[in-house]
C-alpha cells in the first residue's frame, strides 16, 4: 500500500497539508481528525518533518471501512473489505515518513483532548452535527493563537441540494458563530478545502 494510498483529498489539498506543516512554528502539536489510510497524514508529516517537528503527531479516526471507503479504496486498486480494521495500514502508511505517531480509535463527536497546546489542526472529519461541533468544541480550548485549522470538507456541502446540503453547512456556521477568532487564510483551488488562522488572543506556548 506504500506505493499508492487511497486518498480522500486532490492533490492541492495535500500540497496545502505539506506547506502548513512546513510552517509549524517550534511549539504545541499537531493533530489530525480523520485519518482514513493516511495519505494526508503523510502528506503532513512531510512538512512537520522539514519544519524540524519534533513530538507526537495525534490522530483520531475510527478506522472501520465502510461501504464507501471501500469502493474509494477499489477504484485506487486497494482492497479492503467492509468493517475491515484499517488502523494497521494507516500506521504502515505513515511510519515510514514519522515514526512518533499517536492514532486514537474514537466516534469523533465524543473526542476528548488532553495532550495539551495545538498549533496545527487537520480535519477531514466530521461532516455533520453534532458530531463536528462536539469534537471542535473539544479541541477549541487548546488552540493556540496562531495555529492552522485546516477544514478539508469545508466547502463540501457545494456537491449537494436540501436537507443534506444544509446539514453539510455545519462547517460553515461553525466558524461564522466563532466571530472574528479565526481567519480565512485560502482555499485549495478545484477542492473542497479551506484553511484558517486561529487569532484569538492570550495562551501560551509550551
Amino acid at each position: 500500500m506504500r506505493a499508492m494510498i487511497p486518498s480522500q483529498t486532490d492533490k492541492g489539498t495535500q500540497a496545502m497539508l505539506e506547506r502548513i506543516g512546513a510552517a509549524w512554528p517550534g511549539y504545541g502539536v499537531a493533530v489530525e481528525c480523520g485519518a482514513w489510510l493516511g495519505a494526508g497524514t503523510v502528506a503532513l508529516a512531510r512538512g512537520l518533518v522539514a519544519a524540524g517537528y519534533d513530538r507526537p503527531l495525534f490522530a483520531f479516526d475510527r478506522w472501520r471501512a465502510t461501504r464507501a471507503e471501500v469502493g474509494k479504496a477499489q477504484r485506487a486498486g486497494v482492497v479492503i473489505a467492509l468493517g475491515d480494521d484499517l488502523l494497521p495500514a494507516w500506521r504502515t502508511n505513515v511510519t515510514p515518513v514519522y515514526a512518533d505517531l499517536r492514532p486514537r480509535r474514537v466516534s469523533l463527536g465524543h473526542l476528548v483532548w488532553q495532550e495539551g497546546p495545538i498549533t496545527v489542526l487537520v480535519v477531514d472529519a466530521a461532516k455533520r452535527e453534532p458530531h463536528f461541533s462536539g469534537m471542535m468544541g473539544a479541541l477549541l480550548p487548546s488552540l493556540l493563537p496562531g495555529a492552522a485549522v485546516a477544514l478539508l470538507d469545508y466547502y463540501y456541502w457545494r456537491k449537494w441540494e436540501g436537507k443534506r446540503r444544509q446539514g453539510y453547512q455545519c462547517q460553515e456556521r461553525w466558524i461564522a458563530a466563532q466571530g472574528s477568532e479565526f481567519e480565512h487564510v485560502e482555499d485549495v483551488p478545484g477542492d473542497v478545502a479551506a484553511l484558517f488562522r486561529y487569532r484569538m488572543e492570550g495562551g501560551e506556548h509550551e
